[in-house]
């Protein structure tokens, strides 16, 4: 049984894909059936089925994944703990939202590229659930998302709080206002992050807690895109205060302070529990938490 068919098996049902598989380990998908043909006979059973989702595995199948994880668990620590006095080499794939990718991500990549030049990392931005999905296929090393996380599979550091503020076109009745009631947005048209957005569900809870229904009328996932349609009168919104700072001195947005609005927008740094983080990852958050 060879080390290389144990991985290649246990990524094949991270990912669900048999082409997949061989994308993200950057071999043939010929390749990657001939190791999972070699560890069935190995074992003497078959591993995988194909199924509507996917690549599932059998019985055994199950099995297997549940005795090998601790076992390459220990060896990619053990091999990382003996890489650990030389340089950080090969490549990472991070996630971030466009909130941090925006603003904090620069800085950090900058840092990170500085002490680690042999270091390839590639960066996908995309909203928090689609960052978690991929984490736990293992098409992430590690990523930048919003908090807070559900689920007990992740590990969290927490990193930025940033001031969410209620937007409008400095043509709306109640731009520049005070203390507005919520009550009195209840006829504005609405431009929101799409529903599965952590952003988006603190927002409809606040407003749900004040007994008022919003009217959302556009989903976008893009706070440029936001921020732009708000602009042209076309609805408010919500955005953190770091993305509108500079238009709002410009003129060319206004904020109303909602009475006892006052959310946050936390994110941090998330990683997949039970699986070693690689050196790079633990260089980034180490970067990071400074």
């Amino acid at each position: 049984m060879e080390v290389i068919d144990l991985e290649t098996f246990v990524k094949a049902i991270e990912v669900g894909s048999l082409s997949e598989t061989a994308r993200q380990l950057f071999v043939s998908q010929p390749a990657i059936s001939a190791r999972i043909r070699r560890l069935e006979t190995a074992v003497g059973g078959v591993l995988l089925v194909r199924s509507g989702r996917g690549v599932q595995p059998t019985p055994l199948g199950r099995h297997l994944l549940e005795r090998s994880l601790p076992v390459l668990n220990q060896l990619s620590q053990l091999v990382a703990d003996f890489q650990d006095d030389g340089p950080i080499q090969g490549r990472m794939v991070i996630g971030a939202t466009d909130l941090v990718a925006m603003h904090y991500l620069p800085t950090i990549l900058r840092h990170l590229r500085s002490s680690h030049p042999a270091l390839e990392v590639s960066v996908r931005v995309e909203g928090t659930a689609v960052l978690l999905d991929e984490l736990l296929r293992g098409g992430l090393d590690i990523t930048f998302a919003t908090l807070p996380v559900a689920s007990d599979v992740f590990g969290v550091l927490s990193l930025y709080h940033d001031p969410q503020l209620v937007i409008a076109s400095t043509e709306h009745p109640l731009a520049g206002e005070t203390d507005v009631d919520p009550r009195r947005l209840a006829d504005s048209a609405w431009i929101l992050h799409k529903v599965e957005s952590v952003t988006r569900q603190l927002v409809e809870g606040f407003f749900d807690e004040q007994g008022v229904a919003i009217r959302t009328e556009m989903e976008i996932s893009s706070p440029e895109a936001i921020a732009e349609l708000v602009r042209a009168n076309l609805g408010v919104s919500v955005l953190p205060r770091r993305s509108v700072v500079r238009d709002l001195e410009a003129g060319r947005l206004a904020s109303i302070g909602v009475r006892n609005f006052s959310l946050e927008r936390h994110s941090g740094l998330v990683w997949r529990q039970g699986r070693p983080l690689s050196r790079g990852g633990r260089a980034l958050r180490e970067i990071a938490r400074e």
